[in-house]
C-alpha cells in the first residue's frame, strides 16, 4: 500500500479536478461522496494507524475548501463510512451469519476496511475541522 499511496493521492486529485471542471461547465453543484481509504498496510484492525487515510482525507478536504472558498461548484464531501463503536468479532474481519455488529462496511467487504471507528482520533479530528471550516465559510 505504501508503494502506491502517492499515486492514489495524485489520481484522486486528478479525478476531483476533472469533476469540478465538469460540474462548473454544467452549472451543477458537486459533492464528493463515499470516498474512503484503508488503514495503513491495508489491515482492518482498529488498532492499526490511519496515517495514509488521514493524508487522503486531508487532500479531499483541502480541495473542497479551496473550491468552496473560490465560489466553485463543490458543495461538500461525505466519507465512507462511520463504523463508530462497531467491531467485528471474527478474526478474518468478515461478516458472518448471526453477527450483530453492523459496521459501515457492507457485509461482503472486510469489516473495518474503510470504516472510521470511534477510536480513530486523528481521522475524527480531520472530519471535525473540515465541518467547522465549512460552517465558518457559510456563516461569513
Amino acid at each position: 500500500m505504501a508503494g502506491t499511496h502517492a499515486r492514489a493521492r495524485a489520481l484522486s486529485a486528478e479525478y476531483m479536478t476533472q469533476h469540478i471542471d465538469l460540474a462548473r461547465r454544467l452549472g451543477k453543484p458537486l459533492v464528493i461522496e463515499e470516498f474512503g481509504y484503508p488503514r495503513d498496510g491495508d489491515v482492518y484492525d482498529p488498532a492499526i494507524p490511519t496515517t495514509m487515510r488521514d493524508d487522503f482525507y486531508a487532500d479531499i478536504h483541502a480541495a473542497v475548501l479551496a473550491d468552496v472558498r473560490a465560489g466553485g461548484p463543490l458543495a461538500g464531501s461525505n466519507f465512507w463510512a462511520w463504523n463508530g463503536e462497531g467491531r467485528t468479532r471474527n478474526p478474518d474481519f468478515r461478516f458472518h451469519d448471526g453477527d450483530k455488529a453492523w459496521l459501515g462496511d457492507p457485509p461482503h467487504e472486510p469489516q473495518g476496511w474503510y470504516g472510521v471507528f470511534d477510536t480513530d482520533q486523528s481521522t475524527r479530528a480531520l472530519v471535525r475541522a473540515q465541518a467547522a471550516a465549512l460552517r465558518d465559510i457559510q456563516v461569513s
